[in-house]
């Protein structure tokens, strides 16, 4: 019977363990930092800055296993930290009518567009844009046409 007992207990942390460090938010604190197609392997080429949030999945060994727009990719734990979701509350409130969403800070327009006093969900900062969270996908607004309210 004590044997069973400890095989449940076993069982139950291992299960709230995975529960506990399986997804959450980090936030960038170095500046062009590379994002990798495997722990300490292949550089993609995507860079992020300090203060860019980013959702990680899985963390191994020194590594986050992050969601970068649709792309899964991994960001070494020396160049994030952990937050909160109440500190990942943020929302871009737009400010602007017809403000384009592009696909990358200043890049291709996605053929979509937002009006005054929507909101989205902040995801991070590069330059003079925001990223927004719309839909599933991540966009970026210009922060002349937008502001930031926790």
């Amino acid at each position: 019977m004590k044997q069973r007992a400890r095989v449940l207990f076993t069982i139950l942390f291992a299960f709230m363990a995975i529960s506990v460090f399986a997804e959450g938010w980090l936030q960038v604190t170095g500046n062009s930092v590379r994002l990798r197609a495997k722990p300490d392997g292949t550089d993609t080429g995507l860079r992020v800055n300090t203060g860019a949030y980013l959702q990680w999945l899985d963390y191994d060994n020194g590594w986050y296993k992050v969601q970068y727009g649709k792309k899964v990719v991994y960001i070494s734990s020396k160049y994030v930290k952990r937050i909160s979701q109440e500190q990942n509350k943020a929302t871009v409130v737009i400010t602007g009518d017809k403000v384009i969403m592009r696909t990358s800070p200043g890049g291709k327009d996605s053929g979509l567009r937002t009006n005054k006093g929507d909101r989205y969900q902040y995801c991070g900062k590069s330059g003079d844009w925001y990223k927004i969270l719309h839909k599933g996908n991540y966009y970026w607004v210009n922060k002349n046409y937008a502001v930031i309210k926790q």
